[in-house]
């Protein structure tokens, strides 16, 4: 005897269940229309320039441990590039709270 395959004859769909008969241009002219309005668009490029400041004094490397180094700048240094980076952080369109760019109160610098 030959052996039988059992092949489903349910149509398999990707639409959950869902049939595409009929006229299908309302229904893509409308997924056509959200695509194109209903995204957001991106804020134009910024044309700031990130500027490293010059460093008054060389920094100091130091060994802190097996592997373990560390870069220590004069305080004026690391506040100089500090504030440029967080510049740079805002005018290209990120957030005070992302850019960590406000002082807790009391805070010097």
């Amino acid at each position: 005897m030959p052996k039988q395959s059992f092949v489903s004859r349910r149509r398999i769909s990707n639409y959950g269940g869902l049939s595409m008969r009929g006229n299908t241009r309302p229904g893509l002219l409308a997924i056509l229309v959200l695509g194109t309005f209903g995204c957001a668009t991106a804020p134009p490029p910024s044309h700031y320039q990130v500027e490293i400041p010059l460093l008054q004094a060389r920094p100091t490397d130091y060994q802190a441990g097996e592997g373990i180094w560390y870069r220590c700048y004069r305080r004026e240094d690391a506040i100089a590039i500090v504030t440029e980076f967080k510049a740079a952080c805002l005018a290209l369109g990120g957030s005070p709270e992302q850019c960590q760019a406000i002082l807790p109160p009391g805070d010097p610098l």
